[in-house]
């Protein structure tokens, strides 16, 4: 079937950040001499946007000041390091969104993180204004795995038919959240590979954007 509208997440699918937010909480774990910060612990996290891991962390380490110092001093430390350079493009986003344009299929951005922190990011690797258009944590009162981003990103793209419609993720979260908006989503495994629930969840599990590039042309 045509493919009429692009939804993006973007940690992980744009640009290859989630080492650099694990890398930063535990380096502000570290500061506040907060053990337990591993990364199977950080796993659940990716995806689901900040506000989440801070509501978890404050459960799980009883303290909702810890929570919040822990998680938004990190992403200071996100932020310093993206200023530093530390940031890249994930492999095939230019050649995929270069389709894109080239065969008039719009894309959004559908993320957990707040406007701020994408304008920072996007911005810093100049493809900010790629997009479309941006519904973000800011634009929602539940962020994924909730469906609310990308039925807000469906609605914003033109409302197509949803079966017209293709989310691409590379999380569980962000696929639990697809498949509650009832989108189809493709996997492009980052940090977490896929499962076998993941694989049923999904249309596709692709190696990278490029050959998402394939599957919409074909």
């Amino acid at each position: 079937m045509e493919t009429k509208l692009v939804i993006f997440d973007m940690d992980g699918v744009v640009i290859d950040s989630e080492n650099l937010y694990y890398t930063a909480l535990v380096e502000q774990a570290q500061a506040m001499g907060v053990p337990g910060i591993t990364r199977e612990y950080y796993r659940q996290f990716i995806g689901g946007g900040n506000e989440r891991m801070v509501k978890i962390i404050a459960h799980d380490y009883h303290s909702d000041q810890l929570a919040h110092d822990l998680v938004w001093g990190s992403i200071d430390r996100v932020g310093n390091l993206v200023d530093q350079g530390h940031l890249e493009l994930k492999p095939g986003f230019l050649t995929l969104t270069d389709y894109l344009m080239e065969h008039n299929i719009p894309f959004v951005l559908g993320s957990s993180s707040e406007l701020s922190n994408v304008k920072r990011m996007l911005g810093k690797l100049g493809v900010y204004e790629r997009f479309d258009a941006f519904i973000t944590a800011d634009d929602v009162q539940q962020a994924k795995p909730a469906p609310d981003i990308f039925l807000k990103a469906w609605e914003i793209g033109g409302q197509p038919d949803r079966q017209q419609t293709l989310i691409i993720e590379d999380s569980v979260n962000g696929i639990k959240a697809a498949n509650a908006a009832q989108i189809p989503v493709i996997m492009v495994p980052d940090v977490l590979p896929p499962t076998p629930a993941t694989q049923k969840a999904t249309v596709a599990v692709l190696d990278d954007l490029v050959a998402v590039r394939d599957f919409i042309a074909n």
